[in-house]
Protein backbone atom coordinates (compact mmCIF):
# COMPACT_ATOMS: atom_id res chain seq x y z
CA UNK A 1 0.00 0.00 0.00
CA UNK A 2 1.53 3.23 -1.10
CA UNK A 3 1.51 6.48 1.51
CA UNK A 4 -1.03 8.65 -0.53
CA UNK A 5 -3.22 4.90 0.14
CA UNK A 6 -2.20 4.88 3.89
CA UNK A 7 -2.87 8.18 4.46
CA UNK A 8 -6.40 8.08 2.72
CA UNK A 9 -7.46 4.78 4.70
CA UNK A 10 -6.23 6.59 8.14
CA UNK A 11 -8.45 10.05 6.99
CA UNK A 12 -11.29 7.88 5.62
CA UNK A 13 -13.52 7.93 9.18
CA UNK A 14 -12.61 11.66 9.41
CA UNK A 15 -14.02 12.15 6.67
CA UNK A 16 -17.53 10.24 7.14
CA UNK A 17 -17.62 11.50 10.00
CA UNK A 18 -17.19 15.07 8.76
CA UNK A 19 -19.73 14.69 5.79
CA UNK A 20 -22.41 13.37 8.45
CA UNK A 21 -21.83 16.52 10.58
CA UNK A 22 -22.22 18.67 7.65
CA UNK A 23 -25.52 16.93 6.61
CA UNK A 24 -27.15 17.13 10.44
CA UNK A 25 -26.17 20.70 10.65
CA UNK A 26 -27.62 21.05 6.83
CA UNK A 27 -30.91 19.63 8.22
CA UNK A 28 -30.72 21.37 11.24
CA UNK A 29 -30.54 24.63 9.21
CA UNK A 30 -33.24 23.41 6.97
CA UNK A 31 -35.40 23.32 10.17
CA UNK A 32 -34.57 26.41 11.95
CA UNK A 33 -35.16 27.91 8.23
CA UNK A 34 -38.69 26.36 8.44
CA UNK A 35 -39.57 27.26 11.96
CA UNK A 36 -38.38 31.23 11.12
CA UNK A 37 -40.88 30.87 7.84
CA UNK A 38 -43.76 29.78 9.82
CA UNK A 39 -43.08 32.56 12.56
CA UNK A 40 -43.26 34.97 9.99
CA UNK A 41 -46.47 34.00 9.22
CA UNK A 42 -47.69 34.54 12.46
CA UNK A 43 -45.66 37.80 13.00
CA UNK A 44 -47.79 39.59 9.92
CA UNK A 45 -51.00 37.61 11.18
CA UNK A 46 -53.74 39.81 13.76
CA UNK A 47 -55.08 37.33 16.71
CA UNK A 48 -59.28 38.33 17.25
CA UNK A 49 -60.72 37.08 20.06
CA UNK A 50 -64.31 37.24 20.21
CA UNK A 51 -65.00 37.71 23.96
CA UNK A 52 -67.75 39.42 24.11
CA UNK A 53 -70.61 36.45 24.73
CA UNK A 54 -73.29 36.56 27.15
CA UNK A 55 -73.73 32.63 27.46
CA UNK A 56 -77.67 32.80 27.63
CA UNK A 57 -78.09 29.04 27.27
CA UNK A 58 -75.50 28.77 30.81
CA UNK A 59 -78.21 30.69 32.56
CA UNK A 60 -80.54 27.13 33.50
CA UNK A 61 -77.39 26.22 36.30
CA UNK A 62 -78.33 27.45 39.14
CA UNK A 63 -74.79 29.40 39.80
CA UNK A 64 -75.98 31.73 36.55
CA UNK A 65 -79.16 32.23 37.40
CA UNK A 66 -79.23 35.67 38.45
CA UNK A 67 -76.53 36.82 35.85
CA UNK A 68 -78.98 39.65 34.57
CA UNK A 69 -79.62 41.30 31.33
CA UNK A 70 -75.94 41.09 30.18
CA UNK A 71 -75.78 37.15 30.73
CA UNK A 72 -72.94 35.06 31.65
CA UNK A 73 -69.99 36.79 31.08
CA UNK A 74 -68.12 33.76 28.98
CA UNK A 75 -64.71 35.09 28.93
CA UNK A 76 -64.67 35.37 32.92
CA UNK A 77 -65.63 31.31 32.71
CA UNK A 78 -63.10 29.89 35.49
CA UNK A 79 -62.42 26.36 35.68
CA UNK A 80 -61.95 24.48 39.18
CA UNK A 81 -58.41 25.70 39.37
CA UNK A 82 -59.20 29.75 39.18
CA UNK A 83 -57.83 29.82 35.79
CA UNK A 84 -60.16 32.34 33.06
CA UNK A 85 -61.21 30.89 29.75
CA UNK A 86 -59.85 34.44 28.16
CA UNK A 87 -56.36 34.40 29.97
CA UNK A 88 -55.88 30.91 28.07
CA UNK A 89 -56.58 32.25 24.77
CA UNK A 90 -54.15 35.45 25.36
CA UNK A 91 -51.58 33.77 26.67
CA UNK A 92 -52.31 31.25 23.44
CA UNK A 93 -52.31 33.94 21.28
CA UNK A 94 -48.69 35.39 22.90
CA UNK A 95 -47.09 32.34 22.68
CA UNK A 96 -47.81 31.77 18.94
CA UNK A 97 -46.08 35.18 18.25
CA UNK A 98 -48.96 37.07 16.18
CA UNK A 99 -48.47 40.97 15.06
CA UNK A 100 -50.73 41.78 18.03
CA UNK A 101 -53.83 40.59 19.36
CA UNK A 102 -57.15 42.50 19.60
CA UNK A 103 -59.43 41.29 21.92
CA UNK A 104 -63.40 42.50 21.24
CA UNK A 105 -65.54 42.35 24.30
CA UNK A 106 -68.72 43.65 23.17
CA UNK A 107 -71.16 45.45 25.79
CA UNK A 108 -69.47 43.27 28.69
CA UNK A 109 -68.06 46.01 30.46
CA UNK A 110 -66.53 43.59 33.55
CA UNK A 111 -64.51 41.69 30.60
CA UNK A 112 -63.31 45.03 29.82
CA UNK A 113 -62.50 45.99 33.52
CA UNK A 114 -60.81 42.85 33.74
CA UNK A 115 -58.47 42.82 30.36
CA UNK A 116 -57.24 46.28 30.90
CA UNK A 117 -56.28 45.50 34.63
CA UNK A 118 -54.45 41.95 34.11
CA UNK A 119 -53.17 43.40 30.25
CA UNK A 120 -53.57 47.02 30.22
CA UNK A 121 -49.91 47.82 29.45
CA UNK A 122 -49.10 45.18 26.86
CA UNK A 123 -48.71 47.45 23.61
CA UNK A 124 -49.21 44.50 21.86
CA UNK A 125 -52.64 43.74 23.49
CA UNK A 126 -56.16 46.49 22.58
CA UNK A 127 -59.32 46.15 23.89
CA UNK A 128 -62.39 47.23 22.22
CA UNK A 129 -65.97 47.36 23.35
CA UNK A 130 -69.31 48.16 21.58
CA UNK A 131 -71.99 50.30 23.29
CA UNK A 132 -74.46 47.47 22.73
CA UNK A 133 -74.49 44.24 21.24
CA UNK A 134 -74.23 43.94 17.61
CA UNK A 135 -72.73 40.46 17.05
CA UNK A 136 -69.62 38.77 16.15
CA UNK A 137 -69.48 40.04 12.55
CA UNK A 138 -70.42 43.26 13.35
CA UNK A 139 -67.96 44.02 16.31
CA UNK A 140 -65.19 42.61 14.00
CA UNK A 141 -65.99 45.13 11.04
CA UNK A 142 -66.42 48.24 13.41
CA UNK A 143 -63.29 47.26 14.87
CA UNK A 144 -61.99 47.09 11.86
CA UNK A 145 -63.46 50.17 10.67
CA UNK A 146 -62.64 52.35 13.63
CA UNK A 147 -58.72 51.05 14.26
CA UNK A 148 -57.48 49.54 10.93
CA UNK A 149 -54.09 50.01 11.64
CA UNK A 150 -54.80 47.70 14.75
CA UNK A 151 -54.98 44.27 11.50
CA UNK A 152 -52.62 42.76 9.67
CA UNK A 153 -53.99 41.88 5.98
CA UNK A 154 -54.72 38.27 7.16
CA UNK A 155 -56.67 37.81 10.66
CA UNK A 156 -57.27 34.83 13.28
CA UNK A 157 -60.65 35.15 14.50
CA UNK A 158 -61.29 32.81 17.78
CA UNK A 159 -64.54 32.24 19.80
CA UNK A 160 -63.40 32.57 23.55
CA UNK A 161 -66.25 30.08 24.73
CA UNK A 162 -63.75 27.45 22.40
CA UNK A 163 -60.72 24.85 23.65
CA UNK A 164 -59.30 23.84 19.81
CA UNK A 165 -56.24 21.82 19.63
CA UNK A 166 -55.31 23.83 16.05
CA UNK A 167 -52.09 24.32 14.19
CA UNK A 168 -52.84 27.98 13.94
CA UNK A 169 -49.19 28.40 11.67
CA UNK A 170 -50.59 25.56 9.48
CA UNK A 171 -53.82 27.26 9.58
CA UNK A 172 -52.57 30.58 8.43
CA UNK A 173 -50.18 28.81 5.66
CA UNK A 174 -52.91 27.09 4.19
CA UNK A 175 -55.20 30.00 4.03
CA UNK A 176 -52.13 32.45 2.31
CA UNK A 177 -51.53 28.96 0.08
CA UNK A 178 -55.04 28.47 -1.15
CA UNK A 179 -55.65 32.67 -1.81
CA UNK A 180 -58.85 31.92 0.32
CA UNK A 181 -60.95 34.92 1.42
CA UNK A 182 -61.70 32.76 4.99
CA UNK A 183 -60.26 29.40 6.05
CA UNK A 184 -62.57 28.09 8.52
CA UNK A 185 -61.15 25.55 10.76
CA UNK A 186 -64.03 22.44 10.39
CA UNK A 187 -63.30 19.14 12.83
CA UNK A 188 -64.93 15.52 12.47
CA UNK A 189 -65.90 14.74 15.89
CA UNK A 190 -68.60 13.38 16.52
CA UNK A 191 -71.34 14.77 19.41
CA UNK A 192 -70.82 18.32 18.49
CA UNK A 193 -72.95 21.02 18.46
CA UNK A 194 -73.81 21.57 14.64
CA UNK A 195 -72.16 17.90 14.00
CA UNK A 196 -71.95 17.74 9.79
CA UNK A 197 -73.39 21.05 9.05
CA UNK A 198 -70.63 21.83 6.64
CA UNK A 199 -70.11 20.50 3.09
CA UNK A 200 -66.60 20.74 1.57
CA UNK A 201 -65.12 19.45 -1.61
CA UNK A 202 -61.82 17.58 -0.21
CA UNK A 203 -59.98 17.93 -3.68
CA UNK A 204 -59.93 21.69 -3.51
CA UNK A 205 -61.37 22.31 -0.09
CA UNK A 206 -63.90 24.54 -0.99
CA UNK A 207 -66.83 24.91 1.26
CA UNK A 208 -69.04 23.88 -0.75
CA UNK A 209 -72.59 24.11 1.75
CA UNK A 210 -73.76 24.62 5.14
CA UNK A 211 -76.61 24.29 7.23
CA UNK A 212 -75.16 27.45 9.75
CA UNK A 213 -75.50 30.04 6.30
CA UNK A 214 -78.75 32.31 6.87
CA UNK A 215 -78.58 34.70 4.11
CA UNK A 216 -76.86 32.22 0.77
CA UNK A 217 -76.25 28.92 0.69
CA UNK A 218 -74.94 27.21 -2.82
CA UNK A 219 -74.13 23.82 -3.42
CA UNK A 220 -72.60 22.24 -6.17
CA UNK A 221 -74.04 18.83 -7.50
CA UNK A 222 -70.98 17.87 -9.61
CA UNK A 223 -68.73 18.03 -6.84
CA UNK A 224 -71.32 16.59 -4.10
CA UNK A 225 -69.57 13.06 -4.36
CA UNK A 226 -66.41 14.63 -3.08
CA UNK A 227 -67.76 16.31 -0.59
CA UNK A 228 -66.75 15.27 3.44
CA UNK A 229 -69.46 16.67 6.37
CA UNK A 230 -67.51 18.77 9.24
CA UNK A 231 -68.75 20.77 11.52
CA UNK A 232 -67.48 24.71 12.70
CA UNK A 233 -65.13 24.38 15.81
CA UNK A 234 -64.98 28.27 16.85
CA UNK A 235 -62.06 29.38 14.67
CA UNK A 236 -61.53 31.09 11.10
CA UNK A 237 -58.72 33.01 9.75
CA UNK A 238 -60.27 36.04 7.18
CA UNK A 239 -58.61 38.06 4.87
CA UNK A 240 -58.66 41.93 5.32
CA UNK A 241 -59.46 43.35 2.05
CA UNK A 242 -61.80 40.57 1.37
CA UNK A 243 -63.75 41.08 5.26
CA UNK A 244 -64.18 45.02 3.81
CA UNK A 245 -65.39 43.98 0.47
CA UNK A 246 -68.30 42.16 2.14
CA UNK A 247 -68.78 45.11 4.78
CA UNK A 248 -71.73 46.71 2.91
CA UNK A 249 -73.75 43.48 2.42
CA UNK A 250 -74.07 43.27 5.60
CA UNK A 251 -77.78 43.08 7.46
CA UNK A 252 -77.90 45.82 9.35
CA UNK A 253 -77.13 45.63 13.25
CA UNK A 254 -80.35 47.57 14.57
CA UNK A 255 -82.43 44.61 13.22
CA UNK A 256 -80.59 41.70 14.63
CA UNK A 257 -77.28 40.61 16.08
CA UNK A 258 -74.40 40.20 12.61
CA UNK A 259 -72.84 36.50 13.30
CA UNK A 260 -69.74 35.82 11.61
CA UNK A 261 -70.80 32.45 10.99
CA UNK A 262 -74.22 32.65 9.59
CA UNK A 263 -74.32 36.11 7.74
CA UNK A 264 -70.38 36.97 7.19
CA UNK A 265 -69.10 33.78 6.61
CA UNK A 266 -72.21 33.23 3.89
CA UNK A 267 -71.48 35.88 2.09
CA UNK A 268 -67.54 34.43 1.16
CA UNK A 269 -69.12 31.93 0.37
CA UNK A 270 -71.36 33.31 -2.06
CA UNK A 271 -68.04 34.76 -3.50
CA UNK A 272 -66.39 31.31 -4.14
CA UNK A 273 -63.65 32.23 -1.45
CA UNK A 274 -64.69 30.31 1.95
CA UNK A 275 -62.19 27.19 2.32
CA UNK A 276 -61.90 24.59 4.86
CA UNK A 277 -59.16 23.59 7.03
CA UNK A 278 -59.36 19.68 8.34
CA UNK A 279 -58.50 19.58 11.62
CA UNK A 280 -59.49 15.80 11.74
CA UNK A 281 -60.70 15.01 15.38
CA UNK A 282 -58.90 16.74 17.16
CA UNK A 283 -59.73 17.85 20.88
CA UNK A 284 -62.43 20.11 20.90
CA UNK A 285 -64.23 21.55 23.29
CA UNK A 286 -67.49 24.84 23.19
CA UNK A 287 -67.80 25.47 26.81
CA UNK A 288 -71.24 27.71 26.63
CA UNK A 289 -73.39 24.76 27.00
CA UNK A 290 -74.42 23.12 30.06
CA UNK A 291 -72.89 19.90 30.04
CA UNK A 292 -69.35 20.99 28.56
CA UNK A 293 -69.35 23.90 30.72
CA UNK A 294 -68.87 21.13 33.76
CA UNK A 295 -66.18 19.33 32.05
CA UNK A 296 -64.48 22.38 31.29
CA UNK A 297 -64.80 23.22 35.14
CA UNK A 298 -64.48 20.00 36.51
CA UNK A 299 -61.16 19.39 33.78
CA UNK A 300 -58.67 22.29 34.31
CA UNK A 301 -55.73 19.71 32.99
CA UNK A 302 -57.31 20.37 29.27
CA UNK A 303 -56.12 23.82 29.64
CA UNK A 304 -52.43 22.81 30.09
CA UNK A 305 -52.04 19.82 27.99
CA UNK A 306 -49.96 19.48 25.47
CA UNK A 307 -51.41 19.20 21.75
CA UNK A 308 -50.53 15.17 21.64
CA UNK A 309 -51.85 14.90 25.00
CA UNK A 310 -55.02 17.05 24.22
CA UNK A 311 -55.70 13.97 21.16
CA UNK A 312 -54.98 11.35 23.48
CA UNK A 313 -57.27 12.70 25.89
CA UNK A 314 -60.24 13.81 23.21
Amino acid sequence: MGRSEIFDAVNKPQKVILITKYCKFSRYRYRISLIQKTMAILSETTSFINAGGRGTRLMELPEFSDAGDKGVAKALLANVAGKLIIDYHVARSLDQSYSNIVVSVGDQTGVAEYLHTEYGDNDKISIISTPSRFGTARDLLMSLHDHPNLFADNIMVTNCDTIIDVDEQDVVKNHIELNSGALIVLTKAVGVQNEGAYSVDEQTNKVISSEEFEMFNLSSNGSRDLSGRFSSCGSVCINKEVLLSVADDMPSATTEEVSIYRHLLSLVHFKGQLFGYDNGTNFFLDIGLPETYKYFYEHPEILNLKRKEKIEAA
